[in-house]
């Protein structure tokens, strides 16, 4: 499947308000409306969420700062 294609069916699937890819990086990159955001790595086909304070606009090169301050 192309980048594109999972963050669309992530999209579909668990009803997110913004799905885009870092194809650059490999990751596909979503927001659930609960501000969750979903990061699924295309290499290793795992899936990992990350509680984000706010529902904000997040373009694809700061996802490491969002990963960092929202932990596991």
């Amino acid at each position: 499947m192309e980048m594109l294609t999972i963050a669309s069916y992530l999209a579909k699937q668990y009803n997110l308000i913004h799905a885009e890819s870092d194809v650059s990086r490999g990751f596909a990159i979503c927001y659930l409306k609960c501000s969750v955001l979903a990061l699924k790595d295309i290499n290793a086909g795992t899936c990992k969420y990350f509680i984000v304070e706010k529902r904000m606009k997040i373009v694809t090169d700061q996802w490491f700062k969002v990963i960092n301050n929202a932990g596991t």
